[in-house]
């Protein structure tokens, strides 16, 4: 690509690409909240779809940095490993809040 052209290496050419990648959220909440979008469907869709996109980016940096710091796999794999845990607690607190909104008496 044109990072090649202008004699970057590959890893270079790739973290600059990652970091040019992450979605301005804060300018994207702002519009569709101008437009009254922002609880709709769509809105909703086109957050969640720039959060993740963010993250992504960011768990991509991550491993980029890791891999240029350190040779062993597990400097390289431990920012997914620390995503996916942080995912999957993410999750169970939903669950958790979903269960208790379905079952109010048992929360008290």
């Amino acid at each position: 690509g044109l990072m090649s052209l202008l004699g970057f290496e590959p890893v270079e050419s790739f973290a600059a690409g990652t970091a040019l990648s992450a979605t301005a959220i804060g300018f994207a909440l702002r519009m569709l909240q101008d437009m009254d979008m922002i609880n709709t469907p769509q809105g909703q869709l086109i957050t969640a779809a720039a959060m993740i996109d963010d993250v992504l980016s960011l768990l991509v940096l991550a491993m980029l940095k890791a891999a240029h710091e350190e040779a062993s796999a597990w400097h390289f794999m431990r920012p997914v490993v620390a995503s996916l845990v942080l995912f999957s607690l993410g999750l169970m607190l939903r669950a958790a809040l979903i269960h208790a909104q379905a079952n109010p008496t048992l929360a008290e």
